[in-house]
């Protein structure tokens, strides 16, 4: 069964509040997750993909859907 971190757990992980996932999940701009109940779920390899995918080399850099493509 793969690992899966609820929204405290992600907290704890990453250090970012509970209130920014939930506005991460209600704008659809946040990694997938899973809804079971009320509780939502986080596959860790999921949310390090997207991680990942928002690094940055400065404030002005414009992340992969910014740069034009050659």
């Amino acid at each position: 069964m793969r690992e899966l971190l609820d929204t405290k757990e992600l907290v704890e992980r990453y250090g970012m509040r509970v209130n920014y996932w939930e506005k991460l999940r209600h704008t659809g701009e946040g990694p997938v997750y899973c809804k079971i109940g009320r509780r939502c779920f986080y596959e860790p390899a999921v949310v390090q993909d997207w991680l990942t995918a928002h690094r940055r080399k400065s404030t002005s850099d414009p992340g992969p859907e910014g740069r034009q493509r050659t």
